[in-house]
């Protein structure tokens, strides 16, 4: 059972269209409650890192031989304005989860994006 702040790795294109991959995303999605063939809402997570980091972006825990709660084995970034929607069934593993320190970021990016959007 997947919960907000997992990090959920699915196949799906780039921003563009392009480039189909497993790729991972936290999910953002309130799952308390959502019926299991509900959509789910995530953030995509990147390993390209830019520096300076863009605002809409949040640095994610790594280790080389993989981070005890995200799972990341490589410095990664949650893209906070990359929303892709998905089903659970789509789900090919659940690596680990956002702490929630960094969920909280990522979570403040998303409300103001959702403002921004009204």
């Amino acid at each position: 059972m997947c919960k907000q702040g997992d990090i959920a790795w699915v196949l799906k294109t780039d921003r563009h269209g392009r480039n189909p991959k497993t790729r991972p995303f936290v999910i953002v999605s309130d799952t308390d409650g959502l019926p299991d063939d509900a959509p789910l809402v995530g953030v995509a997570v990147s390993s390209w890192v830019p520096h300076p980091l863009p605002v809409n972006q949040v640095e994610l825990p790594w280790h080389n031989s993989r981070h005890p709660v995200t799972g990341l084995n490589k410095p990664s970034v949650a893209i906070c304005d990359w929303f892709e929607t998905f089903t659970r069934d789509e789900i090919q593993n659940i690596c680990g989860r956002a702490p929630a320190k960094k969920m909280f970021e990522i979570m403040s990016h998303v409300a103001a994006h959702d403002d921004e959007d009204e």
